[in-house]
Order: C-alpha cells, then structure tokens, then sequence
C-alpha cells in the first residue's frame, strides 16, 4: 500500500469515527455495485466454446472488443477484485458493511463469523449492519425462534398509510411470528411497530424497504449454489420471498419482493395476503420514482440523460439504436 493510500485511509477511519449515525448516512449515498467481478467470453471459431466465470485481468480481449465492456471489468467490485478499493468495513466484492451493537455503535471485532451463542463483546453476533456505500442500515436475523427478529418468521403485506399502499391496504389478518401486539396480525405494519418500539440498534425509524434498497443488497456474482447476498454479513438470511414497501401499481392488491434464493435472484410482485419474510431498513430514503430525476441534455441523435440520483450519466439510446 503506498503512504498515499496509507494516509487517506487513516483520514478516513477518522472520519468515521468522528460522525454521528444520521451525519454518515447523509454524507454516504452512492449505489452498490452488483457483485459480478468475473467476466465470460467466447473462444475459438469452429467449434465456438462459451467459458464463463473467467478472472478478468488474466483474458486477452484485444481479439474481442466487446468483451472489455463487461460488468466485471468496472466499477467497485473490479477494484476490489485489483486490490484498489478502500473500505470503511468489510463485505464480499465491492460491498462495504459494518456490524453494529445492540446501541448502534460498530463491534469492536468486525471480522469474526457469526456464531448463534456468541456475544457482541467476541464480535460473533450483532443487531444491525450499516452499508457505508448507500448510508443505509440493516436488520440482522436471527435463528432463535423465540425471539422477535427470528429468520423464520413471516408476515402478510398491510399498510394503513394511503398515500403509500397503492390504494389498497393488503392484508392485516395472518402471518405467522411472535413479538407483535397482536400475534394474529403478523403483518408487515405490525412489525414495523414493534421493531420500533424496541429501540433496534437505539432508533425508532426503521420501516419496510423499497424494492430498489433490498435490490442493493443482491450479490449476483455469487454462485448457483449460494444465497445471492454476503451471508458472511447478513447471517440467516430468509430463502423465502422478502417483502418491500413498494406497491404494485397494475396490480393494487399486489407488492414487489425479492428473493435471494440461489438460482432464483430477482423480484417479483404477488398479492398482499402472502406470507412472507421481512428485513427492515432506516435511514436516508431515495426517491427512484420521480418527474425529476433524469434530465436530458440537448436533443441530439447521441445524447446524454443524467441520473440525479445515482449520479450517472447515461447514454439516450442503446448502442447500435437511433
């Protein structure tokens, strides 16, 4: 590491320990990469054989001009793929997590494996993690059926807030889980509730992601037989569908979920009277849906649209389109 890196990574572990919760979050907002930091390519010519999985940096791709325009050669995760990324914590390819206490503050050992009878003080347990990519924080899962935030438990879709059900509240009458006012009404709102009035992590603002943070989360450079996040973050993880705050707006009885089952990594909408898994999030929420989020430059054939919320700029048409 040079004496640059060196110094800028030691302003840096100052920085974070010098800043409140809510001043990380506000000063911390990009988006995560996608976890993807192998590429694929095509080799030969009669016969032609595909070989995916490959080790980026170790392919000629002079023969291949395309190739160079994979995901795995860009972006966080290829730096971390280099050795070129510097963290605030640690997480699989690009992805940058710290574990937090049951009072909001980073374990002092961050990089022991979880273990259900351990301790915060070992660093073997923890309540939240915060992403110091996005800003946002986590709920972490349990496997203790006992307790409030058990991985198994599972919740129907209910919103009594109007402006934000999509027109139609779901399901406030089933689930199964413990910890809630009303253990009939394991429903997505209830646990909101009783999260909140728990203090997770010392904050009473946590609420339901939308269905862009929980896609944050994906890892889909994992493998077939893996569960597509950093398990070695968010232990217990739910192979069930994981709701979202996000409505379904063709379908007002139906909401968008995820899930982060092995072959099966993407989201999906289904009706609110489904039961299922819930991982809770606080903090800074984007607005993906907006009139005003991308703004286009002047109206020429090759034109540029900026992203207001990732920052990005982004070509008007697909290459190859007019």
């Amino acid at each position: 590491m040079t004496k640059f890196k060196i110094y800028f990574f030691l302003i840096v572990l100052f920085l974070q320990g010098c800043s409140s919760g809510s001043e990380y979050e506000l000063r911390h907002g990009s988006i995560n990469d996608s976890g993807i930091d192998t590429c694929s390519e095509y080799f030969g010519i009669s016969p032609v054989s595909w070989s995916s999985g490959l080790v980026c940096t170790l392919v000629d791709w002079t023969a291949n001009l395309w190739g160079t325009q994979q995901d795995g050669l860009y972006g966080r995760d290829a730096l971390a793929a280099r050795g070129d990324l510097l963290k605030f914590g640690s997480g699989l390819a690009g992805f940058d997590y710290t574990k937090m206490d049951q009072l909001g503050k980073p374990l002092t050992l961050q990089n022991v494996a979880w273990n259900e009878n351990g301790s915060e003080i070992s660093g073997e347990i923890w309540d939240c993690v915060r992403d110091n990519v996005t800003g946002l924080w986590w709920e972490s899962k349990n496997a203790t059926p006992t307790s409030m935030r058990y991985k198994g438990h599972l919740y129907t879709w209910f919103s009594s807030n109007q402006s934000e059900n999509g027109g139609y509240a779901g399901t406030e009458v089933g689930g199964s889980c413990i910890g809630v006012i009303d253990i009939s009404k394991c429903n997505t709102e209830s646990y909101v509730r009783a999260i909140n009035n728990a203090s997770l992590c010392g904050y009473s603002d946590w609420r339901l992601p939308t269905i862009e943070e929980l896609m944050s989360l994906a890892h889909r450079g994992r493998s077939s037989v893996q569960l597509g996040i950093d398990t070695n973050i968010f232990p217990n993880t739910s192979i069930e569908w994981t709701w979202s705050s996000t409505p379904d707006v063709t379908c007002p009885t139906c909401a968008w979920d995820i899930t982060f089952n092995k072959n099966n990594l993407y989201d999906n909408i289904d009706h609110k009277d489904s039961a299922y898994s819930v991982r809770l999030v606080r903090g800074i929420s984007k607005q993906y849906a907006s009139n005003s989020r991308f703004i286009s430059s002047s109206g020429t054939e090759d034109s540029e649209v900026f992203d207001s919320l990732t920052r990005l700029i982004w070509q008007r048409c697909a290459v190859g389109m007019n």
